[in-house]
């Protein structure tokens, strides 16, 4: 058996680093702001499908932490786009003022059952459509469910 070594060329500079701050507070430093207003297009490459089931609201951190988006219903055709090439990749989400709520990527739950104030967490999970969909549901029925914040 004969293994084949495979030089890695690609420098960590190339790597895609997207930030998005949600909410209707400010933007924090070296985020892109997200209004619950911003709806998707192309030529922005972000947004979400449906800004009318989505609403700015405050959260109890600071800086990107302060506000968040809170989804009014918990459906993928309400969800956030991003455009990026195939690939897999590493996404973190950090909640609002949630009891409990679930996160979905891709049609898939995520993390599961995030609870409190900017609760954090990650995952990673393939892109193979060019676009990255994700969107908040409640954990505990009734409960408001929202996002702070995305890096991806």
């Amino acid at each position: 058996m004969t293994l084949k070594l495979v030089k890695i060329t690609e420098s960590y500079s190339s790597l895609i680093t997207k930030k998005f701050d949600f909410g209707g507070l400010g933007t924090a430093d070296g985020f892109t702001g997200v209004s619950a207003s911003d709806g998707y297009s192309s030529s922005k490459g972000y947004g979400f499908s449906d800004p009318s089931k989505v609403e700015n609201v405050t959260a109890g951190g600071k800086g990107e932490l302060s506000d968040a988006v809170q989804f009014i219903t918990g459906s993928s055709i309400h969800a956030f786009n991003v455009d990026l090439p195939d690939g897999v990749y590493r996404i973190s989400v950090t909640t609002g003022d949630v009891k409990s709520a679930s996160v979905y990527a891709e049609g898939y739950a995520q993390l599961l059952f995030m609870t409190g104030v900017n609760a954090s967490d990650s995952f990673t999970i393939p892109v193979t459509d060019g676009q990255l969909n994700i969107y908040a549901i409640a954990g505990i029925s009734g409960t408001p469910f929202s996002i702070s914040s995305i890096e991806i």
